[in-house]
């Protein structure tokens, strides 16, 4: 009796084990693209990975990375600067991914830990 009392119990830690580790917050792939007006400069201050695309098609921006983290951080053009900054929330630990797609850049300003690429086209 003892026997299956104790593997009763067992049997039940470890369903609950299971079940616990199966509702932990995971990683989930996500894409956002956000729509922008023209620009010819670029500001970011947020702690991303940037991947700049040059191309005759420029208005959207791409933000890939864990979906919880997608609005963590902010893109908007002002005054024909795109800019790209954290939210309150954005810790930066889980990096996000930024694709931008431009035509003509005259200035990047990288205000953090941004780590920025080109592609071979780019010239940067």
């Amino acid at each position: 009796m003892k026997k299956v009392i104790i593997s009763g119990l067992a049997l039940m830690l470890g369903a609950a084990g299971s079940l616990n580790a199966q509702t932990k917050d995971q990683f989930r792939y996500g894409l956002s693209e956000i729509k922008v007006a023209p620009f010819e400069k670029i500001s970011i201050s947020a702690k991303i990975d940037v991947v700049l695309v040059q191309s005759e098609t420029y208005e959207r921006v791409f933000i890939e990375g864990d979906e919880k983290q997608l609005d963590a951080i902010t893109v908007s053009t002002v005054n024909g600067e795109l800019v790209i900054a954290p939210s309150k929330n954005y810790s930066g630990s889980e990096r996000l991914l930024v694709t931008i797609p431009y035509k003509n850049l005259k200035r990047i300003a990288n205000n953090r830990d941004a780590k920025i690429s080109a592609d071979s086209a780019a010239g940067l």
